[in-house]
């Protein structure tokens, strides 16, 4: 048998690290909103309580499923 050591690397993952910019679009992939579009708007330092990490808020803007509402 070859030694752990000397294989090759068959498959090598690389985290991918995603960046948010104040007024940035992006889309939501979990919860109720999932597949909604979301502006991110930042978080004031005076309204932040965790100094080091950066904070965003996100203005919703939510899908309305017409085909299932009733008159």
């Amino acid at each position: 048998m070859v030694p752990i050591k000397e294989m090759t690397d068959v498959l090598k993952v690389i985290k991918e690290t995603a960046y948010l910019k104040p007024k940035q679009w992006v889309r939501l992939k979990r919860g109720i909103f999932k597949d909604d579009l979301a502006q991110v708007r930042p978080v004031l330092a005076s309204q932040c309580c965790l100094l080091e990490t950066q904070s965003f808020t996100l203005l919703c803007i939510c899908n309305i499923d017409f085909k299932n509402m009733t008159i």
